[in-house]
């Protein structure tokens, strides 16, 4: 983040969540990202903040498909995030997102600078994020999945 910030000194770093608050503010004095990090805490309703973000990033997340991911998404956001999980299965590298090895640093910072400098491209990601949403993840597609899985489970 600290070079991001360098090369972008206008970017604001948005962090909704709880868990590890003073680690977190720890870090942030320690590289000097104080007056760049917004700490919003635990929030009920997230649509807000993904509404008025640039971009979504998930560093890692070890759940099978991050919910906050599907979220922002379905938001139209661009996302960066590490092929742990289900992520692999949402996210298609340069087509609805971008998707970098955990533990890569220089590989985030590339995605994310990808991301901010290159307004045009983003447009497209945002839509094939959001289209990928609407024809996977919808609810009227996801009760077709369970209504499918449960008709094959009465057969057999």
């Amino acid at each position: 983040a600290g070079r991001l910030v360098k090369e972008n000194p206008d970017l604001r770093i948005l962090l909704v969540g709880s868990g590890e608050d003073e680690l977190v503010r720890i870090l942030l004095k320690e590289n000097s990202l104080e007056n760049h990090a917004i700490m919003a805490g635990r929030v009920d309703n997230t649509v807000p903040y993904y509404q008025c973000s640039d971009l979504y990033v998930l560093f890692s997340s070890f759940e099978g498909i991050p919910l906050t991911l599907l979220e922002a998404m379905a938001c139209g956001l661009p996302c960066v995030a590490t092929s742990v999980g289900g992520i692999p299965e949402v996210l298609t590298d340069k087509v609805n997102g971008y998707i970098v090895k955990p533990g890569d640093k220089e590989g985030l910072n590339r995605a994310i600078l990808q991301v901010l400098k290159n307004k045009e491209g983003v447009g497209k990601l945002s839509e094939n994020a959001r289209r990928t949403i609407e024809e996977r993840f919808s609810s009227s597609r996801m009760v077709e999945g369970y209504l499918g899985l449960y008709e094959s489970l009465i057969k057999t």
